[in-house]
């Protein structure tokens, strides 16, 4: 039986103790049967007792997280099945629903959780650098200072601008349909 109607975001009480240290509180990402998705809180808990990211930070990635969570439920998306056509179709549905300012911070937590995922092995090869060919939008992690900075075409660059119109999922698919028939004329 459904409890929500979307993702949520719940938080254990002011004592959360892992690893016989008290860390505060602890986000819990669950589905609208309040059952606990355990990779995205697994993410955010290792952020938060082994990388040092403060309470602060681990809300706002939460929130990222529970978003682009209510995307593939509203979607019907396996999260283990995700390609970088995905990534864009919501980072535009996150442009059109007035998102704009936020849809590189939403962008980069999703995608940093994938790399995460990935390094763990609890998915391969779906986002990014691993297949070029199979992913149009590399992503690359530039050091700068003690931080990574991770770029992306999928990230949007000047959002001060007028932006154009973005294509439906449907002129997308059209317009790599008509790619790929060109690229075989030529070989």
């Amino acid at each position: 039986m459904r409890v929500f109607d979307e993702a949520m975001v719940l938080w254990s009480n002011d004592i959360c103790i892992i690893e016989s240290r008290d860390w505060g509180r602890m986000p819990l990402l669950v589905d609208p049967y309040c059952t606990v998705i355990d990779p995205p809180t697994a993410w955010l808990t290792h952020l938060r007792t082994h990388d040092g990211r403060s309470t602060k930070t681990i809300k706002q990635y939460s929130y990222s997280l529970r978003v682009f969570w209510n995307f593939l439920i509203a979607n019907s998306l396996n999260w283990k099945l995700i390609s970088d056509k995905y990534l864009r179709l919501w980072r535009n549905n996150l442009m059109h629903s007035g998102e704009i300012a936020t849809a590189n911070g939403h962008l980069s937590v999703v995608i940093n959780f994938y790399l995460w995922a990935q390094e763990h092995s609890l998915v391969s090869n779906l986002i990014g650098r691993t297949q070029p060919d199979r992913f149009p939008y590399p992503i690359r992690l530039i050091a700068k200072g003690r931080r990574q900075r991770l770029t992306s075409p999928l990230l949007l660059r000047e959002t001060r601008k007028a932006l154009a119109p973005f294509p439906t999922e449907a002129e997308v698919d059209a317009m790599f349909e008509r790619l790929s028939r060109g690229a075989s004329r030529a070989e």
